[in-house]
């Protein structure tokens, strides 16, 4: 599994629209679970099979897992074009959101017990 905590989020637009290819490039190659944090709304939809919407504060939680319903070939000059973009992009667009991409199922652990 591949743990990324807001990769791309210094990075000028171009840089990062040519990591997040190479992302999708390892992750359709080697079929890596991928658990990324993002606060970007259309990375998540662009990257993502499964989005975890968490709640606010310091007791965050998961308030919500949305699953990607576009296709997996997703590309980021078209993908504002297909139907479902803005129904899943306007779910809870001002939530942060955890993106998880992955070819299995993959689910959130605790780091440490409560």
């Amino acid at each position: 599994m591949l743990l990324l905590d807001e990769p791309f989020g210094a990075l000028d637009a171009l840089t990062r629209g040519t990591i997040q290819d190479e992302l999708l490039r390892i992750c359709s190659e080697t079929h890596q679970t991928v658990f990324m944090i993002t606060h970007d709304v259309d990375e998540a939809i662009l990257l993502a099979d499964r989005i975890l919407l968490m709640s606010n504060g310091p007791q965050a939680r998961v308030a919500e897992i949305v699953k990607n319903t576009m296709p997996r070939d997703r590309q980021r000059a078209t993908l504002h074009h297909d139907p479902q973009y803005y129904r899943i992009r306007n779910h809870r667009s001002t939530s942060s959101s955890r993106a998880a991409r992955s070819c299995r199922t993959a689910a959130p652990r605790r780091s440490r017990p409560r």
